[in-house]
């Protein structure tokens, strides 16, 4: 086998095995858009279901498009939607989900949260659950008033753990 040769088998095979990494690890974050099954109608809205964790959210038709960070905490992990229109100049409010498994949630209410990571005088705020984890947000999470603040309070209030 020449040299060129060899070179086309490796390059082909890392082709194959990129292929087969990303159709086999690919984010399990799914979206639906929901509206009008016979499409005559406008969308109103898009179904946020991430499988990793087991919970979804109900999103406006305007975050079509969001972007989502799944990012390791102290005791859990962060999932954060971030608006489509962020910007740096004109920042959106992202949606932040809290995951905690359930044991060490249990130890801190067990506690008043005493020993939660934070500086805030208050302890996060649940808002759904499944048999695994907890989902919550941090204490003043929406503190900055970023433009959607609101919305994205409405938002976290549609979180169901499955």
């Amino acid at each position: 086998m020449t040299k060129r040769n060899t070179f086309v088998v490796i390059v082909f095979a890392l082709v194959v095995i990129s292929v087969y990494f990303f159709m086999n690890w690919r984010d399990k974050n799914t979206s639906v858009v929901i509206g009008d099954p016979n499409g005559t109608q406008a969308t109103t809205s898009i179904m946020y279901r991430n499988d990793s964790y087991g919970f979804s959210l109900t999103l406006s038709k305007d975050w079509l498009g969001y972007k989502v960070t799944d990012v390791p905490i102290q005791y859990g992990k962060t999932v954060t939607l971030r608006h489509p229109l962020w910007t740096q100049a004109n920042p959106y409010m992202d949606i932040p989900i809290l995951v905690y498994p359930i044991a060490q949630w249990q130890i801190w209410e067990k506690n008043n949260f005493e020993g939660y990571p934070t500086a805030a005088p208050i302890g996060p705020t649940e808002r759904g659950r499944n048999a695994n984890y907890v989902f919550a947000t941090a204490p003043r999470y929406n503190f900055s008033f970023a433009t959607g603040w609101e919305e994205v309070e409405a938002t976290i209030k549609t979180l169901k753990g499955f």
